[in-house]
């Protein structure tokens, strides 16, 4: 007759060891344990020593060759010719399988009530116990199996969604960046209070509304005036058309102050080959120093124009 094979026909076994001892709810005796995993034997096969495997584990021993059993050598009863792990001697124990399969189980999963045979679990609940935990593909976290749509669907961090503003596809952990920038967020005019104004439109929103007010262009050294964006962009038509010089009339706070003398007493950027003749011509082109409160000097009617700054 020939040797029964190692490999059951159309077995999905071989992709697993031996059932966690857990599932027996108490300690296993030894006759029930595979000799190389030391778990509960799942389609066990008995070597010519006597010694039982998993159909896995015995898979996985044999896979480069034959081997020493190495339960007899640690049980110091290793016989030659006998202790030797093949494929054509070793064959499948089915009165070590039924009488497993007959044992009582319970899940090991937290918060599982299941109770049955190991026959039953391994046909009917392992693999689909909703309280089993398995991984979530996108964000590689635990989740168990019977939430496993509603954390897909509704928490998982990695879940792709739709902003619901410009329907670009983003992902639920950029969500908050990307609202940061979306060309249709609506906002609110703090000014005139008015909602629901698309990024993309709110420029055009400031510029017409005469209630906003926005940061001094001096903000950066310290100014602390809101101004209105009217005045604020029409500051660059002041005296010599520079945007240095605020209009007549605009607030003259203390950082602005000291920053228009800085650049006022700055010398102007003559072109190459135009140096001033003397130390006081250069001192000549120098503005006035400021202070807080004034305005700034004013070039009378018809007086040629000065280098830009």
């Amino acid at each position: 007759m020939a040797a029964a094979s190692v490999t059951p026909p159309g077995s999905l076994d071989l992709l697993q060891p031996g059932f966690s001892k857990t599932l027996l709810g108490t300690k296993p005796e030894d006759k029930y344990l595979c000799s190389a995993c030391r778990n509960v034997l799942r389609r066990p096969f008995q070597a010519q020593c006597g010694h039982r495997y998993c159909s896995y584990c015995l898979t996985s021993i044999l896979s480069s060759g034959p081997q020493n059993c190495a339960a007899c050598v640690h049980e110091g009863i290793y016989e030659e010719g006998i202790s030797i792990l093949e494929s054509g001697s070793a064959f499948p124990d089915n009165a070590a399988r039924r009488e497993v399969e007959s044992l009582p189980a319970v899940c090991p999963s937290d918060g599982c009530t299941w109770k049955g045979t190991l026959k039953e679990y391994e046909s009917c609940h392992e693999g689909h116990c909703p309280f089993m935990l398995t991984e979530c593909p996108a964000c590689k976290g635990l989740v168990r199996l019977g939430e496993k749509e509603r954390h897909s669907e509704h928490e998982c961090p990695e879940r792709s969604l739709s902003c619901r503003h410009c329907r670009a596809p983003c992902c639920w952990a950029d969500m908050k960046a990307h609202h940061e920038v979306c060309p249709k967020f609506p906002l609110t005019c703090d000014g005139c209070g008015k909602k629901k104004i698309s990024r993309e439109k709110f420029q055009d929103h400031v510029r017409a509304c005469g209630k906003c007010r926005v940061p001094c262009r001096f903000h950066v050294v310290g100014c602390p005036e809101m101004v209105s964006p009217t005045g604020h962009g029409s500051a660059g038509a002041g005296p010599r058309g520079s945007s240095l010089f605020p209009e007549r009339g605009a607030h003259r706070s203390v950082p602005c102050t000291l920053f228009l003398n800085a650049v006022l007493a700055r010398p102007p950027a003559w072109p190459p080959g135009f140096p001033p003749t003397s130390p006081a011509a250069s001192s000549a082109h120098r503005g006035p120093r400021l202070s807080p409160g004034s305005a700034p000097p004013t070039r009378p009617p018809g007086a040629p124009m000065g280098p830009r700054l």
